[in-house]
């Protein structure tokens, strides 16, 4: 027993230490407050039981044990309180231990908060589907190097296929979308000069990997993301998707007939849906569907036989390609 519990002695003192600081601080809230007085509590219970496990550990001292526990039973007298502290503070213990990780979430979320003065909290509606921002951009990029773009979707425009070269911007601009509203349903502000957005799920395609262990190529776990999608919205759930170039682990041929299937399954769905794609041939849905489907593009900049990206959405279908000319760039295949 005495071997168990002496290793949490060091564990329950930082706990309690914690707890403590949480218990004198002045709040404002009225959620702060509530911690506040559990906090309280807790402090004296789990300094209480430190305390308990720092008694029963001067067992090891050879003097006390021959002198006080012959006469005493000194032992067992620590072993009863400790049973006893237990069957009146179990329960409570695990939730009081959530003291420290709630406050802990706080801080991190306060301190997010506090670094980023120019972000904005985020308008979360109920209602129809739609996610509106202004100047959204990535809160991982430096704010020398963001580059910033308006986001629509809902109403008439419920699906965007969004094509361009590679290095263009792309799947930097799904990332920005995701990890964004990931942080507006955390209570966080928000890398935008505006942003509203109702409540959703969020699903991508982004990063899927095969498995050696599993025996799963990457084609089977980029099939298996997708069921996963489908299911749920056949279940009724709104969701927000996310695709970067679906299908690669096929030849085109079949790739953009998948693609062009998928989308169509998309549509009588309660969805939104961002798809990038190299298939300038999947934006031909935006003709047989202009109520749902718009295209984007974010497109490679030529000039001077240099290439540059302003990484800024345009409407339309890209335009320029820039493969073939960085591998002649790069002396991969013969300049002509």
């Amino acid at each position: 027993f005495h071997e168990y519990i002496s290793k949490k002695n060091s564990i329950l003192k930082r706990y309690a230490e914690l707890l403590r600081m949480i218990s004198i601080q002045q709040f404002s809230s009225s959620s702060l407050q509530a911690i506040n007085r559990r906090a309280q509590e807790a402090a004296s219970e789990v300094e209480k039981l430190a305390s308990l496990v720092n008694a029963l550990d001067a067992r090891a001292n050879s003097m006390m044990n021959l002198l006080v526990n012959s006469t005493l039973l000194y032992d067992l007298q620590c072993v009863y309180r400790l049973e006893k502290w237990k069957a009146d503070h179990a329960v409570q213990l695990e939730q009081w231990l959530k003291i420290v990780t709630d406050v802990e979430v706080l801080c991190t979320l306060g301190t997010f908060a506090f670094n980023h003065p120019s972000f904005v909290y985020p308008e979360i509606e109920n209602g129809d589907l739609r996610m509106k921002a202004i100047a959204l951009g990535h809160p991982l990029i430096h704010e020398q190097e963001r580059v910033h773009n308006d986001v629509l979707l809902g109403e008439d425009q419920r699906i965007h296929i969004i094509t361009g070269a590679n290095m263009a911007g792309k799947s930097t601009y799904l990332r920005t979308i995701g990890v964004n509203l990931v942080l507006a349903y955390a209570g966080l502000p928000v890398c935008a000069q505006s942003f509203q957005c109702s409540l959703l799920e969020l699903r991508s395609g982004m990063r899927a990997s095969d498995s050696l262990k599993d025996h799963h190529s990457y084609f089977y776990a980029e099939l298996d993301r997708l069921k996963s999608i489908m299911d749920e919205l056949r279940s009724g759930k709104p969701l927000l998707i996310l695709l970067d170039e679906m299908l690669k682990g096929t030849n085109s041929n079949d790739k953009l007939a998948g693609s062009i299937a998928l989308v169509k399954q998309l549509l009588p769905h309660r969805c939104l849906a961002m798809v990038a794609t190299h298939d300038l041939a999947l934006g031909k849905l935006a003709t047989t569907h202009p109520d749902i489907i718009r295209n984007f593009c974010f497109e490679a900049l030529i000039e001077n036989d240099q290439l540059s990206f302003d990484y800024k959405l345009k409407s339309g279908l890209a335009q320029n390609l820039n493969a073939t000319f960085l591998m002649r760039k790069m002396g991969i295949i013969p300049a002509t």
